[in-house]
């Protein structure tokens, strides 16, 4: 190279860095013009000059998202050195040079110290100082992308839960639908306009159309034309349906045109929204046809086991007079023998003579058991009811039973007649009984050189509680459900002979009961047991006691009001918790219903003048028994109990005083014209049958 050209190249290499110089001296002082305002921003700033590739500023937001301290310590780096996909980076800058600006949603960038993170990544071109550089906006969405990814995580776990639970839906629903297609039960749903919106399978069967054919129709539509009551007493789900109520287990007869009587129960709950709107129904229909036969064979049977178990009651009430007879006069000639001082006995012969009276007394006793259970099934005990001192008849009922208890050494304490003053409301003659025979049973099964303790004390309710307690050998568990069942010994002793027929505690039971009172025991094997009887004061007034003063003289009256006071007296004494008495009230109302039909058919058959002023009071005493009823399932203190004790009571008296005796005239010489009606009834309405037990 000749010194000519040297020279001119030095000279030409001086003027380009002179210029460069000067294009440095004038990019700073733009920098400086534009740095404040970078400098600002939230965002990461670069600028990258194009032709060296370097970075010539960077904000501090920049340098600190790349883990750097300083500024200078990224001036003169290459974005490379941050990037993790250097193809990624060639395109954007590309798109930036060719267009002026180009976007890039998420990048991955590298920290100093080789952390990754994502930006949102913005480039323009621009001039400076004559200069082509790159200006990029870097918003670091990390959080917002890891926000994003947690939030499509959910989503697609969500997305999962709702498919698995709507197949779960569906699946269940078609479980329903063929549950419901193939049961016995078949379902529906009524709108707020009371149409149907739903109904399921086997309606064929049971209403004579095809499930598809019933929805948009009305309630009445569906059942009006094959539901058949027996009579306006009975209850009509379609007016409670009306009415908005629910309901359960309504039994109604149910028939298609040309098809045969049926039974079914239907229920119904009314649906609500928060705000009380009504929603429509859902119910359940089941088919009882074959129960209600089951039912009515039962009950047949049952009124012909009864019918002969009243037979046998009968004659032997009849009877007492031909049984007592020949016996009273064995054990008279035999004590005849006994004190015949003219020609007096042998030692052998007395003692043989002896044998005959013992015998003689004990088979007496015996038939006074059987003639008074006999009479109490046949109805035909009756009670004279009278004050009684507690005090006096208790004291004599001790005294009389101390012999019995002497020669097996077994004491009585009386703890009770010296600690009261109480007068009863009873019959005198069969207080007495019950509690001999009591006493005599705590005796009979006692241990040797045992004790019996009578004890007691009136009660809040106007009872006096009686007790009897032994220390005998007790009552298995196994036995005490039978106890007061007829023919049942369930205790054992240890002497050789267990002398009774059984029924001692049921003809005991029963004359408790007849008494308006309640009798029950407690015992331990091995310790003893307590018996114990429940009888009115004097003062209590709440007790319905049946005697002659309430007979009408028609016997299936008789026997039902015996029932129905019955079941009074269990709703107004027995301590059964708030849902028994609530089921009572259901079995008074049922036997009302029946008894108040029975009534109307004796006037129907009697010819019976005023049987419409009857039939609308019995139906106004239906009414009143079920507001009774509601009221008592709804009361909250015992004042309201009190207070529906006095209207029960009420009710009671309004019923039992309005011309039933009147009917009875009516009645004579028609007995057996009411017989065969009262029998009609009783086989198309067995099942409404539902007497106290």
């Amino acid at each position: 190279m000749s010194q000519d050209h040297l020279e001119a190249r030095i000279e030409q290499l001086e003027k380009e860095l002179a210029a460069r110089e000067a294009r440095e001296a004038a990019l700073l002082r733009n920098e400086e013009h534009i740095r404040p305002i970078l400098e600002s921003s939230p965002i990461g700033v670069v600028i990258f000059r194009v032709s060296d590739k370097v970075m010539t500023f960077g904000n501090s937001r920049c340098y600190r998202l790349f883990g750097y301290e300083a500024p200078h310590e990224v001036i003169g780096k290459s974005l490379r050195d941050f990037w993790i996909e250097p193809a990624q980076l060639r395109d954007l800058c590309d798109r930036a040079m060719a267009t002026g600006e180009a976007d890039l949603a998420e990048a991955a960038l590298r920290g100093r110290d080789g952390s990754v993170f994502w930006a949102n990544v913005s480039c323009e071109k621009i001039l400076l100082d004559q200069e082509i550089c790159l200006l990029f906006w870097i918003n670091d969405v990390t959080a917002f992308k890891q926000s994003k990814t947690e939030i499509q995580s959910l989503n697609e776990g969500l997305e999962q839960t709702v498919q698995e639970r709507t197949e779960q839906v569906h699946l269940s629903e078609e479980r329903f639908r063929d549950f419901a297609a193939n049961g016995a039960d078949w379902f529906w749903e009524l709108g707020p306009d009371l149409r149907i919106s739903y109904i399921s399978g086997n309606t064929d069967m049971a209403i004579g159309r095809m499930t598809q054919d019933f929805v948009g129709l009305t309630h009445s539509d569906v059942f009006g034309a094959v539901l058949k009551l027996d009579s306006i007493d009975q209850k009509n789900p379609l007016e409670i349906i009306d009415q908005h109520l629910p309901f359960s287990e309504i039994e109604v007869p149910w028939q298609l045109p040309g098809g045969p009587r049926r039974h079914v129960t239907l229920s119904g709950t009314p649906r609500f929204d928060e705000d009380g709107t009504f929603l429509g129904f859902r119910g359940i229909c089941r088919e009882i046809t074959e129960r209600k036969k089951v039912e009515e064979a039962l009950y047949l049977a049952k009124r012909e086991a009864e019918a002969a178990s009243k037979a046998k009651s009968d004659f032997l009430a009849s009877m007492s007079h031909e049984l007592r007879t020949p016996l009273n006069a064995i054990l008279g000639f035999a004590q005849i023998l006994q004190i015949n001082t003219g020609s007096p006995l042998t030692a052998e012969q007395l003692e043989q003579v002896g044998y005959i009276a013992e015998g003689g007394k004990h088979l007496l006793s015996l038939i006074n058991q059987v003639l008074d259970l006999a009479r109490i099934e046949a109805d035909r005990l009756d009670l004279s009811l009278t004050s009684v001192d507690a005090s006096e008849m208790i004291k004599e009922c001790a005294a009389l039973s101390i012999p019995l208890g002497k020669p097996r050494q077994i004491s009585i304490f009386d703890e009770l007649s010296q600690t009261i003053t109480s007068t009863l409301h009873t019959d005198k003659v069969r207080l007495k009984q019950i509690l001999l025979n009591l006493i005599s049973n705590a005796i009979k099964y006692n241990k040797e050189a045992g004790t019996i303790t009578l004890s007691g004390h009136e009660t809040k309710n106007g009872f006096l509680h009686i007790s009897i307690t032994d220390t005998g050998i007790g009552i298995s568990d196994k036995d005490r459900t039978t106890i007061f069942q007829m023919f049942q010994r369930a205790r054992t002793r240890s002497t050789d002979v267990d002398e009774g027929t059984g029924i001692g505690l049921t003809v005991t039971k029963h004359l408790v009961e007849k008494m308006g009172g309640r009798i029950g025991f407690e015992s331990e094997q091995g310790v003893g047991s307590t018996f114990w009887v429940e009888l009115p004061l004097i003062s209590n007034h709440d007790v319905l006691i049946w005697d002659g003063d309430l007979q009408v003289g028609i016997d299936a009256i008789d026997n039902d009001h015996q029932s129905i006071m019955s079941l009074i007296n269990r709703i107004l004494h027995e301590p059964e918790g708030k849902d028994k008495v609530g089921e009572t009230f259901r079995r008074l109302i049922d036997y009302t219903r029946y008894h108040f039909l029975r009534e109307e058919t004796i006037m129907t058959a009697c010819g019976y003048t005023d049987q419409a002023f009857h039939s609308d009071f019995h139906t106004d005493l239906i009414r009143k028994l079920e507001r009774l009823a509601t009221a008592w399932n709804e009361s909250s203190s015992a004042e309201d109990v009190e207070s529906l004790k006095d209207q029960l009571l009420t009710w009671w008296g309004d019923h039992i005083g309005e011309g039933d005796r009147d009917l009875a005239i009516h009645v004579i010489g028609k007995d057996k014209l009411v017989r065969e009606a009262l029998d009609a009834i009783q086989d198309s309405h067995a099942s409404n049958l539902s007497i106290a037990s």
